[in-house]
C-alpha cells in the first residue's frame, strides 16, 4: 500500500523543476502553487497509508477500508479546490475563445444582414474550397468583418472548415490583440495541466483506493464522474 500515491507525488514533485519553454513566471508559480497545494493533501494520506501498513492489529480488508475510509473524509476533500479552479480557467478560457472565434459582423438589422449575407454568399458558392479558404484569409487579414460573418453564417454549413476557421482566426488574435492571446495560452497551460492532475488523482482514488463515485462527483466534479461510471458499466454517458 502507499505505492500508487507515492508514485503521483514523486511525479509531482518532479514537475516542480520541469521548465516549460512557452510559461512566463507568473504561469510557472500558478503551476507550482498547485502543484504544492496537491501534494499537501496526497503527502498525509501517504503518510496515513504507511500508518496503518505497520498496524498488525489490522486485517487486509480492514486496512483497506481505514485507507478508503480516511481519503474519503480527508483526502478527496482536501483536493476539491481543483475543481473549482478547472472551472474559474475554463471560463476564462471560453471568455477568450468567443473573442477570438466569434465574428461580430457589425450589421445589427436582421434584414439587411440578410440581404447582404445573400449577396456574398451567392458570390461564394461557386468557388472550390480552396478558393473559399484564399477569400477567408484575406477577408480575415483585412478585417473584413461582414465577408466572415457571411461565410462563416451560411445557412448550409460554414463555408471553411473548424481548422481553417480557428488556425486563420488565431492568426488574426495574434495580430489585433497579443496581449489578450498570450493571455489565453498562459491560462490554457494552467488549465491543460490541473486537469491532467485532476484526472490522475482520480483515478489512483477510484482504481485503487476504491472511493464512491458519488464521492469523486461531489468533489471532482461530474465529468470525472462520468469517466468512471463509463469505465464501470462500459455503457457511454451522455454530457
Amino acid at each position: 500500500m502507499g505505492s500508487s500515491v507515492s508514485t503521483i507525488n514523486n511525479g509531482l514533485t518532479m514537475e516542480l523543476a520541469r521548465p516549460v519553454k512557452s510559461a512566463h513566471t507568473d504561469t510557472l508559480n500558478a503551476k507550482n502553487e498547485y502543484i504544492r497545494n496537491t501534494l499537501a493533501p496526497l503527502e498525509r494520506e501517504a503518510s496515513e497509508e504507511a500508518k496503518l501498513a505497520a498496524n498488525e492489529s489490522l486485517s487486509h480488508q480492514g486496512k483497506a477500508q481505514a485507507i478508503k475510509t480516511f481519503a474519503t473524509r480527508e483526502t478527496v476533500p482536501a483536493l476539491a479546490w481543483i475543481r473549482k479552479e478547472i472551472e474559474r480557467l475554463a471560463a476564462k478560457d471560453q471568455r477568450y475563445r468567443t473573442q477570438f472565434f466569434t465574428i461580430d459582423s457589425g450589421l445589427k438589422d436582421p434584414t439587411e444582414r440578410l440581404l447582404t449575407y445573400t449577396y456574398l454568399w451567392s458570390k461564394f458558392d461557386s468557388l472550390d474550397q480552396k478558393s473559399r479558404v484564399t477569400q477567408f484569409v484575406h477577408a480575415a487579414n483585412h478585417d473584413q468583418l461582414t465577408v466572415l460573418g457571411a461565410m462563416l453564417g451560411h445557412p448550409l454549413e460554414p463555408m471553411v472548415n473548424e481548422e481553417v476557421k480557428e488556425r486563420v482566426l488565431t492568426e488574426r488574435a495574434k495580430r489585433l490583440t497579443p496581449r489578450d492571446y498570450d493571455n489565453f495560452e498562459q491560462n490554457h497551460i494552467l488549465l491543460e495541466f490541473l486537469t491532467m492532475v485532476r484526472e490522475w488523482v482520480a483515478r489512483w482514488l477510484f482504481n485503487e483506493i476504491h472511493v464512491d463515485i458519488s464521492v469523486l462527483r461531489t468533489n471532482f466534479g461530474d465529468e470525472i464522474a462520468k469517466m468512471f461510471e463509463h469505465q464501470t458499466t462500459g455503457i457511454p454517458v451522455e454530457a
